[in-house]
């Protein structure tokens, strides 16, 4: 890893951008990591840039990073080129320089170990960010618990106050049955009462006719 503040080697990277994203990368390059040669085209931006790899990392409007080997104008071919003539320009491409090849690998490397050592040089972050998200999870459940109680409870009040309405329904009722089973019974009672009144009456009245009939 490349002490700070000694002098970095540019490396050439590209980034893929989404539909329209272009120009605002081709900004962010330049003013983030005053990048050199950038140039875009449908969907890339390339640009070389000295500045490590916690500062290329951060782009925002990028969507995938890449270390470019060499920039090269597209492959053309005529109709009547062989297989075989097709396959050799085909691998010359491909392959390249083998010089080329073993730099992009000491660099890569290189990127590499500077994003482990990024990642080895915050972990108070992630440990700080994983115990946020355990106390927010453990609060939400808490809050979760407070509320099947506090419905619990509520359906215990509520039960409650329906078995009580129930039972004073059912003395209220009873009350008024006794009610109505007392003025049965004294409505009875008068009525035997104004009967027997109504027998003596007729004994009465029988007794008297016999006293006149034998004077």
């Amino acid at each position: 890893m490349t002490a700070p503040g000694s002098e970095r080697r540019l490396v050439r990277y590209y980034c893929t951008a989404g539909n329209g994203m272009e120009r605002f990368l081709t900004d962010e390059v330049k003013k983030k990591l005053a990048a050199e040669h950038v140039c875009h085209m449908p969907g890339k931006v390339l640009f070389s840039s000295s500045l490590g790899m916690d500062r290329v990392v951060e782009l925002k409007a990028a969507e995938r990073l890449f270390l470019l080997l060499k920039k090269d104008s597209p492959l053309q071919l005529s109709a009547h080129t062989s297989p075989a003539r097709a396959a050799s320009v085909l691998q010359s491409k491909l392959l390249g320089d083998r010089n080329q090849w073993a730099g992009a690998v000491m660099t890569w490397s290189r990127l590499q170990g500077e994003l482990a050592g990024r990642r080895m040089t915050t972990p108070d972050a992630t440990s700080a960010t994983l115990e946020v998200t355990r106390k927010k999870e453990e609060e939400e459940r808490r809050s979760e618990e407070q509320q099947e109680e506090e419905e619990e409870e509520k359906c215990d009040v509520e039960s409650r106050k329906s078995a009580g309405e129930q039972r004073e329904e059912e003395r209220g009722n009873g009350r008024l049955s006794a009610v109505h089973a007392l003025e049965k019974k004294r409505k009875r009672d008068d009525e035997e009462e104004e009967e027997e009144e109504e027998r003596r009456g007729a004994a009465r009245d029988f007794s008297s006719e016999k006293n006149v009939n034998y004077v």
